[in-house]
């Protein structure tokens, strides 16, 4: 009896003994050895080894010339026959169970079955029986009574023949028209439900609702959650960043704002608004927003509108700013007061087309900046009727080149003579602008009043040199523009 394998193509080079196969499986087929005949002039080469589906190694080396060829594997002799055979329905077995999903953890006699050494460690253990003149059988170690059942038989996918040991079960249907290809589906599909689990484990199939099915993509990340009405999530000083966040108090919200931005930078606000609500006391490290919302909603931190200075957010080491908004992001910040005190000590800072708008805010002491709007399209504007500066630093507001920050807020109530060491505002080389206009400042505040440079433009609308808060007069570079 001959067997012959000729699927793909095989790569030989004149002088080698290394065979390279395209689309070829000598590996999964079970060829282990033979004699590779080339369509070509040259050699006959008995295979030494085969390492996978696409190599082997003759046992001599190719004389012909270097290429790719056509090619055929005699595997045997008249003395190895029924072994061939034997590997070429064992092949077609494990690949049938392949496709169907079961997979055998060891194969061959019953003699080999038995010397195997198990435990109860090794339940559902199988072996598969593949002997000469004997059925394909399946044999299941039981760990519990530390003994094998079966054998389950195995069908050699005759036509309108069985093709494995699989049978129908609740919830499941085997489909054995092609007898090749088992196919194992969902059965009582009629209704149109969805079938599935929501925990994991053995059992029949469950209808899914929407619900249960939104859950299970949601606790995956395959989708977003998608808003159908505003939301309020929740920031406590006795919260936890593991909480939901929707719930206002110690086991419902959140710890930190930044965990709050976090949940929502991963939602589709469509066109609803998310407020960020933190309860009064202190919170310390800074809160980013690091690109814009999915959606064109907006997203409002707010803290206490009655007394904002009861919401404290600081930082206290070298972080760049209590709020950063950065990368295209939008955040508005309402009723809470900002100090820095680290290194980098900045209050508000929006960058690379960051926007921040702000109302009811208290501005307390930094160490650099209260506010700073660096870049183009980054820009830091003021909103409402009252704002507060109960602090200072080197300056209350700065912008860099193409930075924009606006305030048209009608009471600015200054406590406490802060003192601003640079200027009060101050827009710096390169073309930033600063726009403070129609407001009325109560209090007042030492240091210079202003400070343009090169290209830069602040503008007061002819509030004139005293229109801003200071003890010393503003400067204007010859490239500036204040008026």
């Amino acid at each position: 009896m001959t067997s012959i394998y000729n699927t793909g193509t095989v790569t030989v080079t004149n002088g080698s003994a290394a065979v390279v196969g395209t689309g070829t499986g000598w590996a999964v087929s079970l060829v282990t050895g033979g004699t590779l005949y080339i369509e070509a002039p040259g050699n006959p080469m008995p295979i030494a080894a085969v390492t996978d589906d696409t190599h082997l190694t003759g046992a001599v080396k190719w004389t012909g010339a270097s290429g790719t060829y056509s090619y055929a594997i005699v595997r045997e002799d008249s003395d190895a026959a029924n072994v061939v055979d034997l590997y070429d329905k064992l092949t077609r077995v494990l690949i049938t169970l392949s496709l169907a999903g079961i997979h055998p953890n060891n194969s061959g006699s019953l003699a080999k079955r038995n010397a195997l050494t198990l435990t109860a460690d090794d339940d559902n253990y199988l072996f598969l029986r593949a002997e000469l003149g004997i059925e394909f059988a399946f044999y299941r170690w039981d760990g519990a009574t530390l003994a094998w059942i079966g054998p389950f038989q195995v069908a050699n996918a005759a036509a309108g023949g069985p093709v494995s040991s699989l049978v129908a079960g609740t919830g499941i249907a085997v489909d054995n028209t092609n007898p090749a290809v088992p196919v194992v589906k969902l059965a009582n599909m009629a209704n149109a439900t969805i079938k599935g689990r929501t925990t994991a484990g053995t059992g029949a199939p469950e209808d899914l609702t929407i619900a249960q099915l939104k859950a299970l993509l949601l606790s995956s990340a395959a989708i977003r959650d998608v808003l159908t009405a505003n939301r309020t999530y929740y920031v406590r000083t006795d919260g936890n960043d593991a909480n939901t966040g929707l719930v206002p108090n110690a086991g419902g919200a959140f710890l930190t704002v930044q965990k709050a931005i976090n949940v929502v930078a991963a939602l589709d606000i469509s066109i609803y608004n998310v407020t960020i609500q933190v309860a009064d006391g202190t919170y310390t490290g800074t809160a980013v927003v690091n690109g814009a919302w999915l959606g064109s909603g907006t997203v409002t931190i707010n803290g206490n509108a009655a007394t904002p200075a009861n919401v404290l957010m600081q930082t206290t080491n070298s972080q760049n700013g209590v709020i950063q908004c950065l990368s295209g992001g939008r955040i508005t910040v309402q009723s809470f007061k900002v100090t820095a005190s680290g290194s980098v000590g900045l209050g508000l800072y929006a960058a690379t087309g960051g926007v921040i708008t702000h109302s009811n805010m208290d501005f307390g002491q930094v160490t650099n900046y209260q506010m700073s709007a660096a870049g183009a399209g980054s820009a830091i504007l003021a909103v409402g009727t009252t704002m507060t500066i109960s602090g200072g630093g080197q300056l209350h507001a700065t912008v860099g080149a193409g930075g924009y920050i606006r305030n048209t807020v009608a009471n600015i109530v200054l406590t406490g003579t802060p003192n601003f060491s640079a200027a009060y505002v101050q827009s710096g080389r390169g073309g930033g602008l600063i726009e403070h206009y129609s407001n009325t400042f109560t209090g007042s505040a030492t240091g210079r009043r202003y400070s343009v440079g090169a290209l830069g433009t602040i503008f007061c609308n002819g509030g004139g040199v005293s229109y801003y808060p200071g003890s010393i007069a503003g400067t204007t570079d010859a490239l500036g523009v204040y008026g």
